[in-house]
């Protein structure tokens, strides 16, 4: 009796044990959709909070020298900061074509102003008014845009003087 209660056990866990289980459904992975490309409305600008930097450049020939005279507004759109940057400098315009064609530079002594101050824009009208007023006077700067797309082009001061997009002075580390 006892043999015939092992082998009735081991038949029946040899039949439940034995059998061959299926194998789990495998999924295939979804399809790869590319996303669209959503264009901004026409009617939204994007605002463009780089600094912006305007240069006007005056040669005036005095004896045998020219004498130049750069004035750069930089400003950021994004705050109220202006800066206006005056450099004078002269230079020989025959001495300058001598080393022109012989590949070597001419170095000529720069003299920087620099003319920190706050800004404001109304009615297409750049106003930059100077931190030391007693030293400066506030400039005044009509802004002259594309007429379509409202995109700046450049700007007129005072004096009609036309300043063009320009590049804006980048910081120098001197060791």
């Amino acid at each position: 009796m006892r043999n015939l209660l092992v082998v009735l056990a081991v038949a029946s866990s040899g039949l439940g044990y034995g059998q061959k289980k299926k194998p789990a459904k495998i999924l295939p992975p979804p399809p790869i959709v590319m996303p669209k490309k959503v264009e901004p409305p026409q009617s939204l600008a994007i605002q463009d909070d780089a600094k912006k930097c305007f240069v006007y450049v005056n040669e005036v020939t005095k004896d045998s020298m020219v004498n130049v005279t750069e004035n750069l507004l930089e400003y950021f759109p994004s705050g109220s900061n202006a800066r206006m940057v005056i450099t004078t400098y002269q230079y020989d315009p025959e001495v300058k074509k001598k080393l022109s064609g012989s590949g070597e530079t001419l170095a000529q002594t720069q003299q920087l102003q620099f003319i920190e101050g706050k800004y404001t824009i109304e009615k297409g009208t750049l106003t930059m008014t100077p931190n030391k007023k007693d030293q400066f006077e506030p400039r005044r700067f009509k802004l002259v845009n594309k007429t379509k797309t409202q995109t700046l082009l450049h700007l007129k001061d005072e004096q009609n003087h036309l300043y063009k997009k320009g590049k804006c002075l980048e910081p120098m580390i001197s060791m």
